[in-house]
């Protein structure tokens, strides 16, 4: 399931002409269409409202529970379309879902969205897995897809979230490793300048070999030469992009995907699949380069195909036109497999490169190829697949 072009309007419209909705209409009028278009019946008991939680020898609730096979798999708190989110608002539904053993939980106010995990922690920089915006944004973010009722079954969620949680934590144990190491080489670096210059000029004072070392190295130092505050690896960023510019994606989007993004293995194949597709495709424009996590193929004004890029995999989402294809004849023609949808999870990561199709919604179906090593984006029946799916666009 997706939202359609004509919800997303109706969104855009609410968030503008509300600015003041309070939340049973940010419920009804953005919350509840949109998980209905992502595949959830809001109607039925997948769908819980006002979960209650025993929080010691209180009670509280949480606003809606997610439920798949009766189990809940997402927790979801919303405030009305005027509150700021703030992390005291994520403590609260991360604590919830804590609790409650339930892994995901979303915070919305209708226009923001944020995506955390409890098992990675209660302090939400650390479980924040994604945050998103909806107003006045051109195109439908791709994000909103990791709350579809499909991405959260059969698994895409957990896995994109693991290899996303490994790039956040990775960074920030650098940032504090490298202060650890400034901050140590700092010490040693005055104490053995002090020891040399002592012997050489008895005078010498601490205070005076600090002054030098900041004003070669143009270090502030805090409290004369008592403590040393180093400028950390995201002070350095900060500073480098400045307040306002734009997020790397945003200023070199192509580097972002090939070098960030990618390992060198799929940006390789990222390439090879650019060429074929303009090869293949001579009115597709693209591709856009400037979102964090996808690049996309326009068609006229519409997406025809986005690929969200990552380490070890692409998906390439096509849009299509209601039953054009068939999953086991792409496998066939393509030689790959079909997505066991209805596996465990160790089997969906097992499997090679693979198709699934989405369920049929407002005219169109996203046809979704798992690309891995395995796939040749350059192969004869990869490029007949291409003008296939040009034809079944939409338009």
């Amino acid at each position: 399931m997706a939202i359609s072009r004509e919800l997303w309007g109706r969104i855009q419209k609410i968030l503008s002409d509300n600015p003041e909705l309070n939340e049973a209409n940010t419920i009804g009028k953005l919350i509840d269409p949109i998980l209905n278009a992502l595949g959830w019946d809001i109607t039925s008991d997948e769908v819980e409202r006002e979960v209650p939680i025993d929080v010691g020898s209180s009670s509280t609730h949480v606003d809606y529970a997610l439920k798949i096979e009766g189990i809940p798999r997402v927790f979801l708190e919303i405030k009305n379309l005027r509150t700021e989110l703030t992390d005291r608002h994520a403590k609260q539904v991360l604590s919830y879902a804590s609790i409650e053993k339930v892994s995901w939980c979303i915070l919305t106010n209708g226009r923001q969205y944020r995506i955390y995990n409890s098992e990675w922690g209660s302090d939400p920089k650390d479980a924040l897995f994604c945050t998103f915006e909806l107003l006045h944004i051109g195109e439908i973010p791709v994000e909103l897809n990791y709350l579809s009722r499909d991405f959260i079954e059969d698994g895409r969620l957990d896995e994109n979230a693991g290899k996303s949680r490994v790039s956040v934590r990775a960074k920030s144990l650098l940032i504090k490793k490298l202060e650890e190491i400034r901050n140590e080489t700092w010490s040693k670096a005055r104490k053995l300048i002090f020891e040399d210059l002592k012997n050489e000029i008895p005078e010498t004072s601490k205070k005076d070999v600090t002054d030098v070392i900041m004003s070669l190295l143009k270090i502030d130092v805090i409290d004369g030469t008592k403590s040393y505050s180093p400028e950390t690896t995201e002070q350095v960023e900060n500073r480098k992009i400045g307040a306002g510019t734009k997020e790397p994606w945003m200023e070199d989007g192509q580097s972002w995907h090939l070098r960030d993004r990618c390992s060198p293995q799929t940006a390789e194949v990222l390439k090879a699949m650019n060429n074929s597709i303009h090869e293949t495709v001579v009115d597709a424009t693209g591709p856009n380069w400037n979102q964090k996590y996808y690049v996309s193929y326009f068609v006229g004004k519409n997406i025809w195909l986005y690929i969200n890029t990552d380490k070890n995999i692409l998906y390439l989402n096509f849009k299509v036109k209601p039953n054009s294809f068939d999953s086991s004849k792409v496998a066939k023609e393509l030689g790959i497999s079909i997505y066991p949808e209805n596996g465990n999870k160790s089997q969906k990561i097992r499997t090679p490169s693979s198709v699934v199709i989405s369920r049929p919604d407002r005219g169109h179906q996203w046809l979704t190829i798992r690309v891995k090593s395995d796939f040749h984006p350059n192969s004869d029946a990869f490029i007949r697949f291409l003008r296939s799916a040009r034809e079944a666009f939409p338009l």
